[in-house]
């Protein structure tokens, strides 16, 4: 009897330890993923900071790199939301 108690304390411990590991790998995986979306956000900022205030001339390139959704409010008014940052910045057009 004393075997088959031990065994099943065993298993007991050895279920919690998987379980306690695959959460750790999960939480480790998140904190990468916050981690990978706070640089792009950060590239993304760098990015925005060096640019005009007023663009003048579309380039494709950098904007299929940074841009999710273009939005025309109105005659005047844009809407961008920016990739993977979840922004959205309205701008007046120059």
């Amino acid at each position: 009897m004393k075997n088959k108690e031990l065994n099943a304390q065993l298993k007991v411990v050895l279920d919690e330890k998987q379980d306690i590991l695959k959460r750790i790998a999960a939480q480790e995986q998140d904190e990468e993923q916050r981690a990978a979306q706070a640089s792009r956000q950060r590239e993304m900022e760098e990015w925005l900071d060096q640019q005009p205030l007023c663009f003048t001339e579309y380039d494709d390139t950098l904007t299929r790199r940074f841009v999710e959704q273009v939005t025309v409010v109105d005659a005047e008014t844009i809407r961008v939301k920016i990739r993977d940052a979840g922004i959205e910045i309205e701008r007046k057009l120059c």
